[in-house]
């Protein structure tokens, strides 16, 4: 069929592709294979030579040390990553060209060069060159840690070769080489984590020695009172994430006096306070939870007053959302009211 002088060039697509989201192996995240092109055929009015171009990607989830750099759904946050690897190969084509790997610009650690595009020849010399079956690429791919809420995130890859194709009109053949292409991606999904830092007082309060609550019924306190404030970081799968994601808290409570605090840094935390002058207050914390006691040593600083809480969530290194939260502590001087008067008139 080769001898035929005519060419038309003709391009002729078909394709399969598969997916597979299974979590398995806990180390899988992705997996899709395209194929296009076809058998050979040979009819009285068509001919092809087999052709088939492949692009297989598998997503795998990426870790810090022994922890996973996704969450347990399959999202990412900001700042999380995954392995990469890409194949492509060809069965019977000529000028196999596999093209650089794109990438969305709000993901970093790939190495990824201009877009490419084959055109099919009109020739049965061979004007490209040389042929080769196969690449592959793998690496480390790291979501940007600033990304809005509705930004997509991508990776691709295609490759193209040429397929041998005959078509009869009339009593003439006619040839040539079009173009068959293939191309597989992969968008991980992006939520934010949308950080919210409760701060807790009622029904947190000390207890003083003399069995008193170390709080006024109206909610104010006495100088020297333990002014107790139980906070908790909220965001989706915060237990699972432990050993990646992870809070800063800086507290500002001037002119209170700081008497002592607690961090949780594990996955859960029973913690037992001890302050001077009331009983010991045990409770159990859960990741990046923890509390505060201030006071108030002087009648100088009798007033409301703010204790803020500035919350900075990190993904291993960079930040990746913030949150400003505030209560406040009503000081009044102590002003016993009796029943009675202490002395009565003789």
């Amino acid at each position: 069929m080769r001898h035929v002088a005519l060419v038309v060039s003709l391009l002729l697509f078909a394709s399969l592709t598969s997916y597979n989201n299974a979590f398995s192996d806990g180390m899988t995240l992705y997996h899709a294979h395209s194929v296009s092109g076809s058998d050979a055929v040979s009819t009285d009015t068509l001919y092809k030579e087999r052709c088939f171009v492949h692009v297989e990607i598998t997503i795998a989830s990426a870790h810090h040390g022994i922890h996973h750099r996704n969450n347990p759904d399959k999202t990412f946050y900001p700042g999380d990553a995954f392995d990469y690897n890409i194949n492509t190969w060809t069965e019977g084509c000529r000028h196999f060209q596999p093209c650089p790997v794109q990438s969305t610009p709000n993901l970093a650690g790939i190495s990824h060069g201009p877009d490419c595009v084959m055109h099919g020849h009109d020739s049965e010399d061979d004007p490209v060159g040389g042929t080769y079956g196969s690449s592959s690429d793998s690496g480390t791919a790291t979501v940007s840690p600033v990304i809005g809420e509705s930004e997509s995130v991508s990776v691709s890859k295609s490759a193209s070769a040429e397929q041998y194709v005959c078509h009869k009109s009339g009593s003439t053949w006619h040839c040539g080489w079009p173009t068959v292409s293939a191309s597989s991606s992969y968008a991980p999904p992006v939520i934010l984590p949308h950080l919210e830092v409760t701060m807790e007082k009622d029904g947190y309060e000390f207890t003083e020695d003399d069995g008193y609550t170390s709080r006024n019924l109206d909610k104010s306190y006495y100088v020297w009172d333990a002014i107790h404030v139980v906070h908790n970081p909220i965001y989706k799968w915060k237990n699972e994430r432990v050993g990646t994601i992870f809070a800063e808290i800086d507290k500002a409570y001037s002119p209170l006096t700081l008497e002592d605090e607690f961090f949780c840094d594990m996955p859960s935390c029973t913690n037992t306070m001890d302050v001077s002058g009331f009983l010991s207050w045990t409770e159990s914390f859960d990741y990046g939870g923890g509390n505060t006691v201030c006071n108030a040593t002087s009648l100088d600083i009798i007033g409301n007053h703010t204790i803020s809480y500035n919350t900075r969530l990190y993904n291993i290194s960079p930040q990746i959302d913030v949150n400003d939260n505030s209560t406040s502590a009503l000081v009044v001087e102590y002003e016993p009211i009796y029943d009675a008067p202490v002395f009565q008139p003789v």
